[in-house]
């Protein structure tokens, strides 16, 4: 936990040109640790813990927790998708959150509030859409069907989305040239 910790505070701090200040996290065991709290004393980061069985404590996380978690249950029930998309899924309620406003941010939408650009919206899709992914020639024979795949969620890494394969392979990739047909259900 705490490499991946670590390497969030890097990212974020290289990203704001700021220092995290103060860490606040439950009573966890993976953060709860003699290493943990040296770590964060060698960065002058105060580190507090919530009260057990009291979430309350940290409620605007909590809060944030609920509207992710109720976002993600919306999506796959209007797709009727199975809820072993739930971590995509929720993956994709947190990427449309950060680009919508928010009162937190005055009005503003999050990503504009860390980076100070607007969103961009024009590759948001219609989630669970089918999709017709292009296959290129040296991957297809002449009369192979066009691959029909469903958006579950858009890529972190790539300019694309990430797509699960119905018909064939059943498995998931990412793509960026492809068909919408964001009406189909």
């Amino acid at each position: 936990m705490l490499g991946v910790f670590n390497s969030f505070k890097e990212l974020v701090e290289t990203q704001s040109g700021l220092s995290l200040k103060s860490l606040r996290i439950d009573n966890k065991r993976e953060c709860s640790s003699a290493k943990f709290d040296d770590f964060c004393a060698d960065f002058r980061m105060q580190h507090q813990y919530t009260v057990s069985y009291f979430p309350q404590w940290n409620e605007v996380v909590e809060r944030k927790n609920i509207t992710i978690m109720e976002m993600a249950r919306c999506l796959l029930a209007e797709k009727k998708m199975p809820k072993y998309f739930w971590a995509k899924t929720t993956n994709t309620a947190v990427h449309l959150l950060n680009k919508l406003p928010t009162i937190a941010v005055k009005d503003t939408s999050p990503i504009e509030a860390w980076n100070g650009t607007r969103p961009i919206l024009k590759h948001l899709r219609v989630f669970g859409c089918i999709f017709y992914a292009h296959v290129p020639k040296m991957r297809r024979g002449k009369l192979d069907e066009k691959v029909e795949v469903v958006f579950i969620r858009y890529s972190s890494q790539a300019e694309g989305y990430r797509l699960y394969n119905l018909l064939r392979t059943k498995s998931i990739f990412i793509s960026r040239e492809m068909v919408f047909d964001e009406e189909a259900t």
